[in-house]
């Protein structure tokens, strides 16, 4: 379970034989924003089902051509002359379309009208330079360079390029050629800035190869199972550098020195995980520290390389704290323009961060220095790397003091702070920033919150600063988290349009960019912008049609077989005054005005976790499809978020510190009081699902309330004591000095309150959230007598695999669902 804003909710789909819409003539196509937008396709559209959802044979694509992958490259790159713009920042887009990829010019569309597409030449030149190495097939260039250049974050001039075992450096600069035919042990190859050196991690130490020479210099010597140099645990990349980011080295921009963090878990406790593979099955063992467990001990290091052909390879500590410490290295990166390592410290319980300066070049002895350091009664966030500017400033997202993200402008040595964002405007990230405009650009939502998402601009000159009082040596050892600094409130310029949630691309000379706009119920839309706020909205319409936001590149059409059952956007009031977001869909068999409406059950969608919302007015096929097909059975749904996932920063996720669990079931209780108040609502059918950090949430609910009949809670949580002790101790503390905590908010200790019926599902090798929760949870209830339901899906780990287990979790779920809530498949007066 990671602290980002991730959804982990496994989307169900409701199959009722017999009961499904019929096709209906002419069949509606609706775009935009629900309104219907062209005839019906001469193909029938089937309708909704769990197999038209979820089956990997017979799913079918209701919403149809995905919009297109598209990057931003320097006109240079197309090897043309100036053109229209004669400076060296002239850029181009490149679009998709279909199997062939089309350079877009966007400042001749800004004088000229629509954007013409030219071919770009590019594709077939690096997939020809790929097929020139020799043992590579076009049709495996043609993967490999698709999803190259569609990535964007790798270089077109020159990259990287594994192709199955082997390396090799290819690019529009670059003459293809092999690094390496025996590469499938080398993890994380990554290329040194200036082209010459590759770093890799081969069982647990660290090399770099010397492109030229061919040479392979060991950095480190004293790889082992339990001990890691440049690569990361299971701990370290699920709760601190992000789900599925092993690596833990970092070039310096000199390309002379590489920054590694090098990992010791020989002193963690080990969990085995049994797997029924074969007749005699098998485990999977691994480092896993729970709650209160000793941590992995994390040193930083940098390996001092020299200049290419130097075969004296140094090592320096930089920080190696005391195996007692257990203190957390939670970022690092480089200064550019000093060469500085700068990297980020946690104490174990995440409420105290220092961030420091390293200087390499200098001689021996020399310590890191902390430039400043935060602190907090509960916990705090990692924001992300400073962003440095040049005379020495840098960019600082906070929390602190109010418990809203800001962005700040701080001196180099920590002394002088500027906040540059409104204090109650949460700065979700920072997209761009340009240096020469003294700009930068931003995502959040100053109406909405968590549920929409717009792109702003923002003056990164300082707005009044707040000068540090006491000495350095006072200031070394105290709060110097960044504070109010008076002065003009900063101003936000939000540049995106009607849209209610956007996701920019942005061009390197940041005047024009991409824009990914959807909604709840509208799909997405492609639009090419430039960089001032839209006069009238978001373009509209296909192909390159005019309009005042841009230029239209693609819009999804979503065709569906009857009508849409449009949600409604609801503010739920808790019963300490605060105002929860969500919303409902209502069954389509509604009542008339006339009072004779039918009452309906209604399934509560949750996931809750810290900064974790659900309730997101953005586009996601799968959940739009599921939530439709349960209210045309007559199953209404409410997804809403709690106040520590949804609310105004983490001055309302605070509220669950040492006790999780309870401040969210309250907010639940609170939900259904609301549903319970609505005159289609039948208020003893009320279900909760949930799935991870949901299914323990459903599971807290239902044994801490008797507001639910039945609930679904797959990979769940059942008693904190046995999640990782990063994620855990953030928000209980530690075990031993908050027993009564984690006693309170364990529903494994509270089974023989549970109310309503359960089903209970896992994946057999979940190496995040253990088999073990599970089982514990259905041993409780045994004990006691007690009823309930339960499936484990075998090979299945934190998500159930792709395919036709997904399609039988989905008919386990929905059969469960019905038996339950509908179990005459009528709906109830």
């Amino acid at each position: 379970m990671s602290t980002r804003p991730i959804l982990i909710l496994i989307v169900l789909a409701l199959f009722l034989p017999g009961r499904f819409l019929a096709n209906l003539a002419p069949t509606p196509v609706f775009g935009q924003d629900g309104g219907e937008v062209a005839n019906a396709p001469a193909k029938p559209i089937p309708p909704l089902s769990l197999e038209s959802i979820y089956h990997p044979k017979q799913r079918h694509a209701y919403v149809a051509e995905a919009a297109p992958a598209t990057r931003w490259i320097l006109q240079s790159q197309l090897g043309e002359q100036a053109g229209a713009e004669s400076d060296s920042s002239a850029v181009r887009l490149l679009i998709r379309r279909g199997g062939k990829w089309m350079a877009i010019d966007p400042a001749q569309a800004k004088r000229d009208g629509a954007p013409a597409e030219t071919p770009w030449n590019g594709f077939e030149e690096l997939v020809k330079q790929l097929v020139s190495l020799g043992g590579v097939e076009r049709k495996q260039a043609e993967s490999v360079v698709g999803g190259w250049v569609a990535s964007g974050s790798r270089s077109l001039d020159s990259s990287l390029v594994r192709i199955e075992n082997s390396l090799a450096i290819a690019g529009l600069d670059e003459t293809p050629r092999w690094v390496s035919r025996q590469a499938a042990a080398w993890q994380d190859p990554t290329l040194s800035p200036d082209g010459s050196r590759i770093a890799f991690v081969q069982d647990n130490d660290l090399h770099v190869l010397e492109i030229e020479s061919g040479r392979i210099l060991r950095i480190t010597d004293d790889g082992s199972p339990t001990r890691s140099n440049g690569r990361l645990d299971w701990v370290y990349q699920e709760e601190i550098y992000g789900r599925g980011n092993f690596k833990a080295f970092w070039w310096a921009p000199d390309s002379r020195r590489l920054a590694l963090l090098r990992l010791d878990n020989s002193h963690v406790t080990q969990f085995t995980i049994a797997t029924s593979d074969g007749p005699r099955g098998g485990v999977l063992v691994d480092r896993y520290p729970k709650a209160g467990d000793p941590l992995t001990h994390a040193e930083l290091w940098v390996a001092n390389l020299g200049d290419t052909g130097e075969s004296r390879v140094t090592l320096l500590p930089v920080f190696t704290p005391p195996l007692a410490d257990e203190s957390l290295i939670v970022r690092v990166s480089w200064q550019t323009e000093t060469g500085h390592l700068i990297f980020q410290h946690m104490n174990r319980l995440q409420s105290e961060l220092t961030l420091w300066r390293f200087a390499p070049e200098a001689s021996g002895g020399h310590q890191p220095t902390p430039i400043l350091r935060e602190q907090s009664e509960q916990w705090l966030e990692v924001t992300g790397s400073p962003r440095w500017l040049s005379g020495g400033d840098f960019l600082w997202l906070s929390d602190l003091p109010s418990g809203r993200r800001r962005l700040w402008r701080i001196s180099g040595d920590g002394s002088r702070r500027s906040p540059l964002t409104p204090d109650g405007f949460d700065v979700r990230e920072t997209v761009a920033v340009d240096q020469a405009t003294q700009t930068a650009w931003l995502y959040g939502d100053s109406d909405r919150g968590t549920v929409g998402q717009h792109l702003y601009r923002v003056s990164i000159r300082p707005q009044g600063s707040v000068e540090e009082r006491g000495a350095r040596e006072d200031r070394a050892g105290g709060d110097q988290s960044p504070t109010s600094g008076g002065g003009a409130e900063p101003r936000l310029t939000r540049l995106t349009g009607d849209s209610p949630w956007h996701s920019v691309s942005i061009s390197p000379n940041h005047r024009w960019m991409v824009d990914r706009s959807s909604g709840l119920t509208q799909p997405v839309r492609t639009t090419l912008r430039g960089m001032d706020p839209p006069g009238l909205g978001d373009a509209t319409g296909a192909g390159f049609a005019k309009a005042s936001g841009g230029w239209a590149l693609h819009e999804e059409i979503l065709r569906l077989p009857g009508e849409m059952l449009v949600p409604q956007w609801v503010s739920v009031p808790t019963l300490d005054g605060l105002e929860l977001p969500g919303y409902v869909i209502r069954p389509s068999s509604g009542g008339a005005a006339d009072g004779t409406s039918r009452r309906h059950p209604v399934l509560v969608e949750v996931y809750g976790g810290p900064l974790a919302p659900s309730v997101r007015d953005s586009w996601s096929t799968t959940r739009f499809l599921f939530h439709q097909l349960l209210a045309s059975r007559g199953i209404g749904v409410m997804v809403v978020d709690n106040r520590s996932s949804g609310g105004r920063g983490l001055s309302d996720t605070w509220s669950i510190h040492r006790r999780v669990g309870e401040v969210e079931t309250l907010d639940m209780i609170a939900a259904t009081d609301w549903l319970r108040g609505q005159d289609w609502v039948n208020p003893d059918r009320l279900a909760i699902r949930g799935w991870s950090f949901g299914g323990f949430l459903t599971l807290h609910a239902m044994t801490h309330s008797d507001r639910f009949a039945a609930g679904v809670a797959g990979g769940s949580v059942t008693d904190w004591r046995n999640y990782d002790a990063i994620y855990t101790e953030r928000y209980m503390g530690l075990p031993s000095d908050n027993a009564a905590g984690y006693d309170a908010t364990s529903p494994v200790l509270a089974a023989k309150d549970l109310h309503g019926d359960l089903l209970l599902i896992h994946g057999e090798v979940d190496d995040n959230v253990h088999l073990a929760n599970t089982l514990q949870m259905a041993a409780a209830l045994q004990r006691l007598g007690t009823p309930f339901e339960l499936m484990i899906y075998p090979g299945s780990a934190h998500g159930v695999q792709a395919g036709m287990p997904t399609y039988h979790l989905m008919r386990t779920t929905v059969d469960f669902l019905v038996r339950k809530l509908l179990p005459n498949e009528a709906v109830q007066p």
